[in-house]
């Protein structure tokens, strides 16, 4: 067994478990791969040589390869590849993981990208709210958006959107190639024929796609996106930032050959243990690749399709699926109907638990 890492006696087996026996299937005699960053800047601590030090005491066969971030999904190695196809399971701790989220991998073993970019996220409820309960309600509220006529989204700052759906005719989904860890959100949801208006907040991110130079926009006051069939028709708001954040929108979509207004999908986080320690304006790029587990945070992906490559920010918002509210206020209200506490009950998961949700960094 190769010794890379032994963690303090205090750390919980509770979140490796979740991850190795739960998320994976690990097996005795298995072959893993993890994929890691070469430097601590993004991913933070030793936790690729815990998941392995943990798997090979499980009786796994450890290969650990070290991998910068992309340039974007077309530039993903192709070594990398090879070695994928080869193994029983890939578990990235890397960007790279997060670009090719909705690009096939080869092979026919599992593909995870886990997003606790430190111990401290690892060793905490974030990663071991039970995976199957998080499965089994991720499933029950796809199920519920799956079957809907109609989508609404309110928040505080003057969020009034709504779609049309056509349930049973499908492109109302986008499922996620790689899974990730911790379950923590349901898949985009297509925006192509949504109507009104959205106000987004913080600042225009990158949405881990590709990788471009001054890709952050900050967000003094709430940037006002007027939106038609899913196509941006207007830019509101403070008027010199609608005036930059327009002209940000058209520089993107020429880098990268997309149209600049379309508004091709949303999501919503579904983990109430999601959590970001610091404040999000100290890191932004690292913050935008944990919190979106959070019931409060929903992000739009803009400029072209599924996943764009500007991510909007709202927060708190209301969203209803055929006038049911499934996020209220930026709670999972989902948890409080009947199908929600069915589902506590039947994993043994306690409601206190779920009743708080932890900080990101707002």
């Amino acid at each position: 067994m190769t010794a890379y890492w032994t963690p303090p006696s205090a750390m919980p087996e509770a979140s490796l478990s979740n991850l190795l026996d739960n998320c994976l299937r690990l097996a005795r005699g298995d072959a893993l791969l993890i994929v890691a960053e070469p430097d601590a800047g993004f991913y933070r601590g030793h936790l690729p040589e815990i998941v392995a030090t943990a798997a090979e005491a499980r009786g796994a066969r450890v290969t650990m390869r070290r991998v910068s971030p992309v340039a974007g999904p077309e530039a993903f190695p192709g070594w990398l590849k090879d070695e994928i196809s080869r193994n029983d399971h890939t578990l990235f701790f890397a960007r790279v993981g997060s670009t090719a989220r909705f690009v096939a991998l080869p092979g026919r073993g599992s593909k995870v990208v886990a997003y606790t970019l430190d111990e401290a996220t690892f060793f905490s409820l974030f990663a071991a709210l039970p995976y199957h309960f998080m499965q089994d309600l991720h499933d029950a509220i796809v199920a519920r958006i799956l079957a809907a006529c109609s989508y609404e989204l309110s928040c505080p700052n003057g969020t009034a959107l709504r779609a049309d759906l056509q349930p049973g005719r499908g492109g109302i989904v986008t499922p996620f190639a790689v899974k990730n860890f911790p379950l923590m959100i349901v898949p985009p949801i297509s925006a192509a024929t949504a109507c009104g208006r959205i106000a987004l907040t913080l600042a225009l991110l990158p949405t881990s796609t590709h990788v471009y130079d001054d890709a952050i926009l900050p967000l003094a006051s709430p940037l006002l996106l007027d939106i038609e069939r899913g196509k941006i028709t207007g830019f509101g708001g403070e008027p010199e930032q609608a005036r930059r954040a327009a002209a940000q929108f058209d520089r993107v979509g020429a880098l990268f050959g997309t149209d600049p207004r379309q508004v091709g999908s949303w999501h919503t986080g579904i983990n109430p243990g999601t959590f970001f320690a610091a404040p999000a304006l100290s890191d932004l790029p690292r913050w935008g690749n944990a919190a979106f587990g959070s019931p409060r945070y929903t992000h739009f992906h803009m400029v072209g399709g599924d996943p764009g490559d500007i991510c909007g920010s709202l927060f708190d918002a209301t969203i209803r699926f055929d006038s049911e509210p499934i996020w209220q206020d930026g709670r999972l209200s989902f948890l409080d109907s009947a199908e929600g506490k069915s589902l506590i009950a039947r994993h043994g998961v306690d409601p206190a638990l779920l009743a708080d949700i932890q900080p990101i960094g707002l």
